[in-house]
């Protein structure tokens, strides 16, 4: 963001949705022998979702700011 812009975000009208069946999904432990690390385990964590704006016209962005004066 350069100096000519001023933006401000309404936190409050932001809201996190997801997925009921992909909030943080794990898996169970498995190994890694075919990746290279005979050694290893892991697990993956699958989780799917987006972020709500209700409201946004209460957010903003200011531009052509003078930073001189």
């Amino acid at each position: 963001m350069t100096a000519g812009y001023w933006y401000g975000l309404d936190i409050d009208q932001f809201e996190i949705r997801y997925h009921p069946d992909y909030n943080f999904k794990k898996s169970d432990w498995f190994d890694l022998p075919q990746a290279g690390y005979p050694w290893s385990a892991a697990k993956t964590v699958v989780w799917a979702g987006n972020t709500l704006c209700k409201m946004r016209k209460t957010s903003f962005k200011y531009t052509a700011l003078d930073y001189t004066i």
